[in-house]
């Protein structure tokens, strides 16, 4: 986007501090309406249109506005999918199978980005965002 490291820096911290807040309301709701789903499909929207404003040819203020939408709706997923998982599986052994595999395969999502965002596509990234097309 342009920033200095310096500013980057300082600006990664708050869609996080975002996304917590959003994974413990969600934490809270879905414990007490005990409904998991409608918050991975809402959370997943979410994620989307900040994928799409930061993949998007608009200013840096709506950018940055989307990354915290993105984060936001990404961060919580994995928690509330965890907890959707565990109260579907019938016995503890497969509960840990189950566990175990959830973690392993959100895990991968990182080895995923570090391929898909390379620097010699600098400063767009459009490969890493498939579902735009080149301006």
């Amino acid at each position: 986007m342009g920033f200095s490291v310096a500013a980057s820096l300082v600006l990664t911290a708050p869609p996080y501090v975002l996304a917590i807040l959003v994974a413990l309301t969600t934490s809270y709701l879905a414990d007490r309406s005990r409904h998991r789903t409608p918050f991975l499909f809402v959370h997943s929207l979410i994620a989307i249109v900040g994928l799409a404003m930061v993949a998007a040819p608009v200013s840096n203020g709506v950018k940055l506005v989307g990354t915290f939408l993105a984060v936001a709706g990404a961060i919580p997923n994995q928690p509330t999918a965890l907890a959707f998982a565990q109260n579907n599986v019938v016995s503890t052994s497969k509960r840990a199978v189950v566990s175990a595999v959830q973690v392993a395969f959100g895990s991968v999502g990182g080895i995923a980005a570090s391929t898909v965002y390379r620097q010699q596509d600098y400063p767009r990234y459009l490969p890493g965002f498939p579902f735009v097309r080149s301006y």
